[in-house]
């Protein structure tokens, strides 16, 4: 008489196999998920940094700062607006003339960091105004924001100092997967106020 398997047995080594596989498999898409997520995370903590990295070089070297309350504010006229909690207005647009002579502002714009040239911001209505983030990036309020501080403009014989805070979070693909993602900083002027 053969031994071998009874259908029974087979059954239940299939069944413990593929109860098996079935762990295994959801525990690899978690970590593939798990993955992903970081990824899109380091991706949009990246290009925050490289967005706060280029207005920083290019205010630094800057002259003329003016901080606006609003979007429509931009100007050539120095003028502060120091962080505090004592009703001054915050900024949320930022305009200086830059190492080129040319006047450029930072502000949000749809979701994202627009760079205007110019004290006209007509490239906001036809949507050409170059844009510094990505659009893995919502940078819309109440969830991400661009606030400008800026202390010695004008003339008061302080250096000039801005402070830039930038929140946003990071666009997943399902809800779950957003982050919010905060940076800040602080620049001088190079150039000696006069």
């Amino acid at each position: 008489m053969k031994k071998g398997f009874t259908l029974f047995e087979m059954i239940v080594a299939v069944g413990i196999f593929a109860l098996v596989m079935v762990i295994a498999l959801g525990t690899i898409f978690s970590i593939l998920d798990a993955q992903r997520k970081a990824i899109a995370l380091q991706t949009a903590y990246d290009n925050l940094r490289f967005a706060m990295e280029s207005m920083s070089k290019e205010i630094r070297t800057g002259t003329g700062f003016h901080c606006g309350i609003d979007l429509s504010d931009i100007s050539d006229t120095p003028e502060n607006c120091p962080p505090g909690g004592d009703g001054t207005p915050i900024g949320v647009s930022f305009t200086f003339t830059n190492a080129r002579d040319v006047i450029v502002t930072y502000q949000i714009w749809q979701g994202q960091i627009i760079r205007i040239q110019g004290l006209s911001a007509a490239c906001k209505s036809d949507n050409t105004c170059p844009k510094i983030t990505s659009t893995d990036v919502d940078m819309t309020s109440p969830n991400g924001r661009l606030n400008f501080f800026v202390t010695g403009a004008g003339e008061d014989s302080k250096q000039p100092q801005v402070i830039i805070l930038l929140e946003g979070t990071v666009v997943g693909a399902k809800s779950k997967a957003t982050s919010k993602l905060e940076l800040q900083t602080t620049i001088s002027q190079r150039q000696i106020d006069s």
